[in-house]
């Protein structure tokens, strides 16, 4: 048999006990509840973080046929550009040509036959037949008047025969200073 002289320590360790027991257990419930809060909101978190891509991604399935009808757009615009620049050019040349042609119409000497005129890009080739060189050389003179700044090349005179007195010339001007 036992008897204990101090019961009032032991009564004291064991409350002591107990509310170490006590702090432990509510330190325990108190870092669970701050884990279960933290996991909580990162929750909530996360289905808002979802909800509002969810949101961006009907935003921009809504936007992207709109994105992709302008660049189309762009593109279209940039080749009617082209095409736009391409026509201005072949009627800026076709206006070139019709005044050349209508210049040179006017101021045929009665003496120059012309036979052909032709025009491969910036090249303009006339040829014709006059009755002598000081015809071609009057012609050459007026022609100088219309294509200032283009010289002739006379690729070709020929005579004939020694009875006829005609002679076929071939004239090139490039003309590509008069676009």
């Amino acid at each position: 048999m036992n008897i204990n002289l101090l019961p009032w320590r032991e009564l004291q360790t064991q409350q002591r006990n107990k509310c170490m027991l006590l702090t432990t257990i509510s330190s325990l419930v108190l870092v669970l509840l701050t884990w279960g809060s933290w996991q909580l909101l990162s929750l909530i978190s996360l289905q808002k973080e979802t909800q509002l891509l969810g949101e961006l991604q009907k935003n921009l399935q809504a936007i992207a046929p709109s994105y992709q009808q302008a660049l189309d757009r762009k593109q279209q615009q940039a080749q009617q550009n082209i095409q736009l620049q391409f026509l201005n050019a072949e009627i800026k040349n076709y206006l070139a040509a019709t005044h050349i042609l209508s210049a040179i119409s006017e101021k045929i000497p009665q003496q120059v036959y012309l036979t052909a005129i032709t025009r491969e890009a910036t090249t303009l080739g006339i040829e014709g037949r006059a009755r002598t060189h000081a015809d071609i050389a009057a012609f050459l003179q007026q022609m100088e008047m219309i294509l200032t700044s283009a010289k002739p090349v006379v690729s070709e005179t020929k005579t004939h025969d020694s009875t006829e007195t005609e002679i076929n010339f071939h004239l090139n001007y490039d003309i590509h200073s008069l676009y």
